[in-house]
């Protein structure tokens, strides 16, 4: 009776071990696949408007028949005015930086007027007045992200329309559209999925050009046209969305 007993008892052991063995080794805890949180996507098309403050560059010379077309410069040309305007453009997003194109237009608040210091011809004291009515720019953009902040910088085309006067007796003047390059640079930063704000510092170099006055072929003015301008702007963003990233631990 011992030995059956024995034999059973022995016949069980055997069994367990033999399904232990077929579960095999143990795992270990299986880890989740981790979604990080999405970053802001700058690719898209963007129109926007921007306010600002445009200095001009002074040297002004006046070249007449009354002092027998020496030159002679006019103080108080130069100056800082208002603008304002719009903008748009397309950024297209790799990886941390950001390739695009924008064009902007801008009206220009900026008049200046100089009486010389010559004598009176007939009672009338020579005045000169010079203005830059509008700019205008279209730059390929470049910047390096930082989720929803980027620093950028831009250099293209640049476009100035500018009036010269004379006041003579008839009032005398010429318009110009100058063509010159730009460079500039700045910060934008994403409000919203959709809505950025920036701000802007551009240099408008259109150099020293000459312009006669209509109606007086012997009066002409030779002036500097280069611009300082800073901007604070808001753009509407058409974006694709946020970019999804997907990380595995």
């Amino acid at each position: 009776m011992r030995r059956v007993l024995f034999g059973l008892a022995a016949a069980c052991c055997v069994a367990g071990t033999a399904s232990a063995a077929d579960l095999g080794s143990p795992r270990g805890p299986v880890m989740a696949v981790a979604v990080a949180p999405a970053g802001f996507n700058w690719t898209g098309f963007y129109i926007g408007g921007h306010l600002g403050i445009a200095s001009v560059a002074g040297g002004y010379d006046a070249f007449t028949p009354r002092n027998g077309f020496a030159g002679f410069p006019l103080q108080g040309m130069g100056g800082s005015a208002l603008m304002g305007g719009m903008q748009i453009g397309y950024n297209y997003q790799i990886n941390s930086m950001v390739l695009g194109l924008e064009a902007d237009l801008s009206a220009v608040g900026f008049n200046k007027s100089s009486t010389t210091a010559l004598a009176p011809a007939a009672g009338v004291v020579p005045v000169f007045a010079r203005s830059l009515n509008w700019t205008a720019t279209l730059a390929p953009r470049i910047g390096v992200t930082f989720d929803r902040a980027m620093l950028y910088a831009k250099a293209g085309l640049a476009l100035g329309g500018f009036t010269t006067g004379h006041d003579q007796g008839p009032y005398l003047s010429s318009s110009s559209t100058r063509v010159g390059w730009m460079v500039g640079a700045g910060l934008e930063y994403a409000v919203t999925q959709n809505l950025t704000a920036k701000i802007e510092y551009n240099y408008l170099a259109f150099g020293r050009f000459r312009t006669d006055l209509a109606g007086a072929p012997n009066i002409w003015v030779q002036q500097r046209g280069d611009v300082h301008a800073v901007k604070v702007g808001v753009n509407y963003l058409f974006s694709s969305g946020p970019a999804g990233v997907v990380a595995r631990y």
